[in-house]
């Protein structure tokens, strides 16, 4: 991760911001991929799969909970609003990997996420957007081709990468009746980022050297060739952000 420059107050509030997440939270995303002896962008290709996170929770030692996820943008439409929202499929524990507090409402439960109910989580800035000054929570909204009933509505946080506020979360099966999901070529689910959290700390080097290590054997990846996947860890970037401010003083 290289951070060309950054404030003192910058990286101050980055700090807070990865306090408030955890540093014991991995994100696993689509790397590139070689094809033809040419490198494709990271993200450019969809290399992970629901089957990865289920092995990753089977297989690698000191992890608490996984949460496949995958995205897409869809038509949000409310009363006389509407617009177009990334609304994420997510399982029950995402909740939990990412900190997220709830304003109004509740977030699904295992119940909701088995049957596939088509129920939604606004972030703040779509509750917003759609609904104004009314309560959203009951409410019915069309996304895509389908009635969803809004379930709760996030409390605003920012985020690293990317703020919760802009988001839908709706379940992960729920999803995948409402999009075509992509499937690989031996027919596993394609997912969009695979979020993690460890339960020892002091052990996340190991967890991810095992993470790596389980995917490029997964993926069929040879000795010489680079990963189709990266591995964020917060952790990580706490580290780099307290040593970039060390520099400064």
């Amino acid at each position: 991760i290289a951070l060309m420059s950054i404030g003192k107050g910058a990286s101050a509030d980055m700090l807070s911001r990865i306090e408030g997440m955890g540093s014991d939270l991995i994100t696993i995303s689509p790397g590139g991929a070689t094809f033809g002896g040419i490198r494709r962008a990271a993200g450019s290709v969809q290399t992970l799969t629901e089957e990865d996170a289920t092995a990753i929770k089977e297989q690698v030692d000191n992890i608490n909970m996984v949460a496949p996820t995958y995205s897409t943008s869809l038509q949000v439409v409310a009363g006389g609003e509407n617009m177009n929202s990334q609304v994420t499929g997510v399982p029950p524990d995402y909740r939990d990997i990412q900190n997220l507090e709830i304003a109004s409402g509740a977030f699904f439960s295992d119940y909701d996420y088995q049957r596939g109910a088509k129920v939604a989580i606004l972030g703040s800035n779509i509750a917003e957007t759609l609904f104004g000054d009314t309560d959203p929570v009951g409410q019915q909204m069309r996304m895509g081709g389908n009635v969803v009933r809004v379930m709760g509505v996030m409390e605003s946080q920012e985020g690293i990468m990317s703020s919760p506020d802009d988001t839908v979360l709706i379940p992960l099966t729920a999803m995948q009746q409402m999009v075509a999901q992509e499937r690989t070529s031996q027919g596993e689910r394609v997912v969009s980022s695979i979020a993690l959290k460890v339960g020892d700390e002091e052990q996340i080097d190991t967890v991810l050297e095992d993470i790596t290590s389980l995917l490029r054997t997964r993926h069929r990846l040879g000795s010489g060739v680079e990963d189709d996947f990266r591995i964020t860890s917060m952790q990580e970037i706490a580290e780099t952000v307290t040593e970039a401010t060390g520099m400064m003083t």
